[in-house]
């Protein structure tokens, strides 16, 4: 998965992509054997991003798995739909989390 993160960071004819700034707070994500994702953020980063915009963040990690996992034919359309546990962590802090009822909503641990 850190390599997927890497290529959202790519350059186009020497111009920054704009739509893949999420990208540069990421340092890695993991998803789990539960299909949990662990998205690590740079702590220093993070610091500066308002609750929506890291809730932006967790929803772009959550996006970059799934999209990779429905490439490799790992998920179902229901699955896709429901979305994947979502845990953001600053360092080894966590930030923000999905909710239990909706994957796709977060809660901040802050």
């Amino acid at each position: 998965m850190t390599q997927a993160i890497r290529r959202c960071q790519a350059v186009k004819n020497g111009a920054p992509q704009h739509e893949y700034d999420w990208a540069m707070y990421l340092q890695s994500v993991t998803l789990g054997q539960d299909h949990r994702l662990a998205a690590h953020a740079d702590a220093l980063k993070v610091s500066s991003l308002v609750l929506s915009s890291r809730k932006q963040l967790a929803t772009q990690a959550q996006k970059l798995v799934l999209d990779s996992m429905a490439k490799q034919k790992l998920i179902t359309d229901p699955i896709r739909k429901r979305g994947i546990y979502v845990s953001l962590y600053a360092g080894k802090t966590l930030i923000l989390d999905s909710k239990e009822n909706n994957f796709n909503q977060f809660l901040a641990d802050e």
